[in-house]
């Protein structure tokens, strides 16, 4: 029962850590295509001569950074849990399975000695 409770857990991970990679990139993707506006946009004003060539375009890193950073933060503290939960939990997992295998060996072993 244990083992399905944490498969499912760990499936609902590896979901939601998805789910976060794909909002970090479409973050991205939208970004970049923000900047790319805003440099054609730079270029076409260069391009005709109109006021305002080679001037600083404005950009607010601010409002891609805390959505990115929120993405990739998010993507990164479901790592987390799924390596806590892989390879320690599993690992004290494994470990009470096999003292409960070792003890039923030594039954097997001895079957005059009952418990």
């Amino acid at each position: 029962m244990a083992v399905i409770a944490a498969a499912s857990y760990l499936e609902g991970l590896h979901c939601f850590r998805i789910f976060f990679l794909m909002l970090s990139l479409a973050v991205s993707f939208f970004e970049l295509s923000n900047l790319s506006a805003l440099y054609a946009e730079s270029w076409r004003k260069c391009a005709t001569k109109e006021p305002g060539c080679g001037q600083p375009f404005s950009y607010d890193p601010k409002k891609f950074l805390v959505p990115y950073f929120f993405c990739v933060g998010g993507y990164l503290m479901l790592w987390v849990l799924h390596v806590h939960f892989v390879y320690y939990e599993g690992a004290r997992f494994q470990g009470k399975l096999s003292e409960e295998r070792k003890c039923r060996r030594e039954r097997k072993r001895s079957p005059g000695i009952l418990t």
